[in-house]
């Protein structure tokens, strides 16, 4: 509670069966806290640490991020789904299909999520974790964060090579594409949230040469 000055022991790791906290996260003012062990249950805490209940059922616990407020969570699980939560850790969904799920980041009110894959892609989500899109080339991703509101990101590769992500602007100042299953787009970004459209394939329309 001092910054980093002075330490209490408040998770005792003694017992050889159990992998042991494997990572915490915390919401903006520190009181609740969620935590992932290693083939065994998830943890939650609500008053900073001091007192900790199982939450789930025993899993390959990977990795665990968390909302400024602290309600909206998000765990993965290696060789296994992703799980989110709206209480706090409380309660569990499966969410995605079982991957080797490997680091898992959230911005700031939990909508905007990503995760990453061992031998896999990186995922990313703007529903809370209610659908995911696919992104990046495959590689051997270990470990991901996200700024406050979800739009920089950071992932690494085990024994590789770091990588950012951001995404583009604000929305557009007004104009829409629209385009058929297969359809692409080139477009160029002017500033103040335009963009040009430089070559277009397929059925592709726009509203304008700026959106």
């Amino acid at each position: 509670t001092d910054a980093g000055v002075s330490w209490t022991v408040r998770y005792p790791y003694n017992d050889p069966f159990r992998g042991g906290m494997w990572q915490v996260a915390s919401s903006a003012d520190g009181d609740k806290l969620v935590g992932v062990e290693y083939s065994v249950a998830l943890q939650t805490s609500t008053d900073s640490g001091i007192n900790w209940s199982p939450r789930t059922p025993n899993r390959y616990w990977n990795s665990v991020a968390s909302s400024a407020d602290g309600n909206k969570v998000v765990a993965v699980v290696e060789r296994g789904n992703i799980y989110t939560s709206t209480d706090a850790g409380a309660n569990w969904t499966s969410r995605e299909s079982a991957r080797d799920w490997q680091g898992v980041a959230s911005s700031a009110d939990g909508n905007k999520l990503v995760a990453v894959v061992n031998n896999g892609y990186v995922y990313t989500s703007d529903d809370a974790g209610l659908t995911w899109k696919q992104r990046a080339n495959s590689g051997t991703w270990k470990a991901v964060a996200a700024s406050a509101d979800g739009s920089k990101l950071v992932a690494a590769q085990r024994n590789g090579q770091l990588y950012t992500a951001q995404t583009s602007t604000l929305p557009g100042t007004g104009g829409f594409l629209e385009g058929t299953t297969g359809s692409s787009v080139e477009l160029k970004y002017l500033g103040d949230g335009v963009f040009e459209v430089t070559s277009s394939s397929g059925s592709v329309s726009a509203s304008a040469d700026t959106i």
